[in-house]
């Protein structure tokens, strides 16, 4: 090392037995030790190597009847999706060894196989799946027939399950990389969970006659609430922006609270909502947003509510009101957003909070109102 002229040997041992004596080591090492230790305390474990540099662990319960997805270095279990949707991988292969039988088990980790299939080209898949049956086939070959059976049956399933297994993205597998330096995840590009964009809140006909739209977001539910609404809102705080950066849901298990922050090792984080009343006959009167959010050491969040060139910056107080004269001046749209920076140390990305609230709470932190005459 530069730095002090010195150098500090780092051995990376593979022998499972050696690791739990030196306890050092990185991913691989750590799946390594992990699916030991399933395996000594009798479940029926597996390595998992994805080809797009991760290994980790999945584990077979038999209540569920079926492998769960275990990464003892992120803490995480049965969050297969975390790869691709939190840390942005673009995954090709990914394999299950253990002393049964080799699987792939790529589409357990994707909800987009086209895109998979596409960069699957190191070799013919016909000849993939052959070749796997056949290894197979030669470990098993001692095997007594009922085993040879269960483990024929169990793959069966398996595959079945890949064909019909549910995509829906979980809020445990949005989040980016959490082991490793930073500089080494901010590297590889495991740290940010992807944007998400698109939603406006287009006022409808309930609301147009009622002349009032009102919606609501609590992160303990991670839902909102969106009074006279035609139709419900699909559960996650994504669903409801128009767009967002570097922003995701944190949940505290220690002290039981939940909120919106930043994606661990990002410097800022950008949210907003839009409200959109432009085909409609109405006008605006009044619009009233509560906007709950908390800052610890010199963590900032700056709000703001604009409508045309008109722009409003929100108070540390949380509670935001325009009245008909500065509305009039706007468009038939109206504009929420919010930008996260600073704080100290390694934890920065948590001291701007929006929306801070126990994980039990039933209020609702959240609140946009609009009244039109």
């Amino acid at each position: 090392m530069q730095g002090c002229n010195t150098s500090e040997r780092f051995v990376r041992y593979n022998h499972p037995g050696k690791l739990l004596e030196t306890r050092r080591g990185r991913c691989g090492e750590w799946a390594n030790c992990f699916t030991l230790l399933c395996r000594t305390v009798g479940m029926d474990a597996r390595y998992i190597l994805d080809f797009t540099d991760h290994v980790w662990t999945e584990v077979y319960s038999q209540s569920q009847g079926r492998w769960l997805h275990a990464d003892c270095c992120e803490n995480k279990l049965d969050s297969p999706l975390m790869y691709e949707c939190g840390w942005g991988k673009k995954l090709t292969y990914v394999f299950a060894f253990s002393k049964d039988e080799v699987v792939d088990v790529t589409w357990r980790y994707t909800s987009k196989q086209k895109e998979v299939m596409k960069r699957r080209d190191k070799c013919r898949e016909k000849w993939l799946v052959s070749t796997i049956l056949s290894m197979n086939k030669k470990r098993q070959e001692t095997y007594a027939a009922p085993r040879k059976n269960f483990l024929e049956l169990r793959l069966v399933a398996e595959t079945a399950q890949f064909l019909g297994q549910n995509h829906t993205v979980k809020e445990s597998e949005k989040q980016g990389r959490s082991s490793g330096s930073l500089a080494w995840r901010v590297s590889r590009g495991e740290t940010k969970a992807a944007p998400v964009s698109g939603y406006t809140f287009h006022i409808n006909s309930s609301e147009e006659k009622k002349k009032e739209f009102v919606v609501k977001y609590s992160p303990a539910q991670d839902q909102y609430i969106r009074l006279n609404a035609e139709e419900a809102i699909p559960r996650g705080w994504q669903s409801g922006v128009k767009a967002a950066k570097n922003i995701f849901r944190k949940r505290e298990t220690d002290w039981k609270m939940v909120y919106l922050c930043r994606t661990e090792g990002s410097t800022e984080g950008e949210v907003n909502w839009v409200f959109d009343w432009s085909h409609t006959n109405l006008k605006v009167t009044s619009a009233l947003v509560v906007f709950q959010h908390a800052t610890y050491e010199d963590g900032r969040v700056d709000w703001q509510l604009c409508t045309g060139d008109a722009c409003v910056s929100g108070p540390k107080e949380g509670v935001l009101e325009l009245t008909k004269d500065v509305l009039e001046r706007g468009d038939k749209k109206l504009e929420l957003s919010a930008v996260l920076t600073k704080g100290q140390g390694s934890v920065a990305w948590q001291h701007a909070q929006l929306f801070r609230q126990p994980d039990s709470s039933t209020e609702f932190p959240f609140y946009v109102r609009l009244r039109f005459g």
